[in-house]
């Protein structure tokens, strides 16, 4: 999410154009502790850096883990992100590949889905956060920098927000391109002896992309049921199986 800086109670339209903007990451952690017990977390973080390349991704990821090896030691993580570039690429894959090896986490599966289909959940937060702006700034307020839209952010409930500095000096030089890498959107990561082996999952979870250089087009009616099953999942730790997610849309009639 980009937002503009420097947006004044009494400031036209017109004058917000060519300002400096900033980044906003936010990382929606769901924990669950007991049987009983879930816990939900927001972490976000804004960066006056406003190129959101694979780069960017791996700091703010970085930032995310170090939270959950504290809060969260030895847990399982089962982590999801939109289709974009800076998350679906060659250079952000094999930073995960490293993840279990550098944090006290185990992850999972790593899963990609398109705009609008994985992350409700986040996408209700940063509605939040926009309508916390407008009200802020309609009641007379200003907003003119990063420090001061922390502050806003982090006084919601269950939220914490901090900068994000990002070292570009550090960043790999160009890894090359995993093939066919886009046409998967689901990834597993398992010990195998000293090494990762990575496994791309295609035809299975919620993947809307699949081998072959052929995409499949999902109905609304078939999105919805998938939906379903991913909320059931992040709702009450239920595992979305993809045969009983094709098994309901029969019953509903659906193909």
């Amino acid at each position: 999410m980009k937002l503009e800086l420097g947006v004044r109670s009494r400031e036209a339209q017109r004058d917000w154009y060519g300002k400096r903007g900033i980044s906003l990451h936010g990382l929606l952690v769901i924990a669950q502790i007991s049987e009983d017990k879930k816990v939900t977390e927001v972490i976000d973080l804004w960066s006056e850096d406003t190129k959101q390349d694979a780069w960017f991704s791996q700091s703010a990821m970085d930032v995310g883990f170090q939270w959950m090896e504290k809060e969260l030691p030895g847990f399982r993580v089962y982590l999801f992100s939109d289709n974009g570039p800076h998350y679906h690429n060659t250079a952000f894959i094999l930073y995960l590949g490293e993840v279990n090896q550098a944090f006290n986490l185990t992850l999972v599966e790593y899963n990609n889905f398109e705009a609008g289909e994985g992350k409700s959940k986040l996408d209700t937060h940063f509605a939040h956060i926009s309508h916390k702006i407008v009200r802020w700034v309609r009641v007379g307020n200003n907003l003119e920098c990063g420090n001061r839209l922390g502050e806003l952010i982090g006084s919601m409930k269950n939220v914490t927000c901090r900068k994000l500095l990002i070292d570009r000096q550090k960043a790999p030089e160009n890894l090359g391109t995993l093939k066919d890498i886009t046409l998967y959107g689901s990834f597993e990561f398992q010990h195998c002896g000293d090494a990762m082996l990575i496994q791309s999952l295609p035809r299975q979870g919620f993947a809307l992309k699949t081998g072959g250089g052929r995409r499949n087009l999902f109905t609304l009616a078939q999105k919805e049921i998938m939906i379903e099953f991913y909320n059931r999942q992040a709702n009450h730790g239920i595992r979305a199986d993809p045969t009983e997610c094709i098994t309901a849309m029969k019953e509903r009639g659906i193909d």
